[in-house]
């Protein structure tokens, strides 16, 4: 065996809960917004400073063992359905076929370069048995110690949809995908996930003028709730049962939209999963506030380090984008204005990292 250690610190920009005139408002001192990091550990209106601003690891560690290429960040995405209801507003709960299309990035690890015999395949389970509803096999040239994004469409017959779960008896059905990569035949990683099919998309409303969305081809009314990071220590961030829990409890209430604040975090995996299982939507909004990048206090220039925050960025909608429930996404809390704040960079790793999103 081998040792594997890691030095961890504080947020080089600390930050204080004092000003000139007493206790600090929203962010502290706002200091700490010039870090990557969640802007509520110096406190808010409602949460009081987190001494070590919860510096470490959140969410677990895990160590894998795989062969040379490895598979990060896989997903599938609707692109097109056809649900073979001619005059009909929208599909029910199945889909004749759908275009979809399998995101993912290999990386080889090994010095010469290999044949990745990369496949997916996408099941659902009826009746205890798994049916096929999709797959595809490619072959990729992976140079040695390089990496490569993949984009390949994968098309699907007669799938169930993903709705929410207020969508007048639909549901939330989900599918099984799995993503392999051989190499030579022997298998040197896989990665499986649940995937909801389904398509959403915005418009404005001509008797309201406001946004709203269809889904799936059909209006949906949303009904939203405020998740602002509710365990702040993240004693509990590798529970999945205190996650689905604390989601069962929006949807009771008969919310369909949870809001991942901004001031926050990104949640880990389980709390998009059971969005997901549950039937609620999820905005995200990326990790900026009004309160301290630019338009009350601090500056329209921080974080300091745009490259770590945008990377971060990148990692997170690579992370997120596999999940059903994820309807859109924002760039922060109470930016203004539009042409200072959230940075168009955002925009562009959202275009580009989760087309159609």
């Amino acid at each position: 065996g081998g040792l594997f250690a890691l030095t961890i610190a504080p947020p080089t920009h600390y930050g204080g809960t004092e000003c000139g005139s007493g206790a600090c408002g929203q962010g502290g001192d706002h200091a700490l917004a010039q870090d990557v990091t969640a802007q509520v550990m110096l406190g808010w209106d409602w949460a009081r400073p987190i001494p070590d601003r919860s510096t470490g690891f959140f969410g677990g560690v895990q160590l894998e063992v795989t062969g040379s290429v490895t598979i990060e960040d896989a997903a599938l995405l609707t692109r097109a359905l056809s649900c073979g209801c001619a005059g009909c507003e929208g599909c029910g709960a199945r889909a004749e076929r759908a275009a979809l299309l399998m995101v993912l990035t290999l990386e080889n690890h090994a010095a010469r370069s290999v044949v990745v015999e990369l496949s997916a395949v996408l099941r659902e389970s009826v009746a205890g048995r798994a049916a096929t509803r999709g797959e595809l096999r490619h072959s990729i040239v992976l140079g040695g110690h390089s990496s490569r994004d993949v984009r390949l469409p994968l098309n699907a017959t007669d799938v169930p949809l993903w709705w929410p779960h207020n969508a007048g008896g639909l549901g939330p059905s989900l599918l099984n995908a799995t993503v392999q990569a051989r190499i030579g035949g022997a298998l040197s990683h896989s990665e499986e996930f649940r995937v909801g099919v389904r398509t959403a998309e915005a418009y404005i409303d001509n008797r309201t003028g406001g946004r709203a969305f269809r889904v799936n081809g059909q209006k949906i009314f949303l009904l939203g709730g405020n998740w602002i990071t509710p365990d702040l220590l993240l004693r509990y961030s590798a529970d999945r049962t205190r996650y689905c829990d604390e989601v069962r409890l929006h949807q009771r209430a008969g919310i369909n939209l949870l809001r991942v604040w901004g001031g926050g975090v990104s949640e880990r995996n389980p709390f998009y999963e059971c969005a997901s299982e549950m039937g609620l939507f999820v905005y995200q909004e990326f990790w900026m506030s009004g309160d301290n990048n630019g338009r009350w206090a601090g500056s329209y220039s921080w974080p300091l380090d745009e490259a770590a925050y945008f990377a971060n960025a990148q990692d997170t909608v690579r992370r997120l984008r596999r999940f059903a429930a994820l309807l859109f996404w924002g760039g922060g809390n109470e930016l203004f204005p539009r042409r200072l704040s959230p940075p168009v960079a955002l925009e562009e790793i959202v275009h580009r990292e989760d087309p159609g999103r």
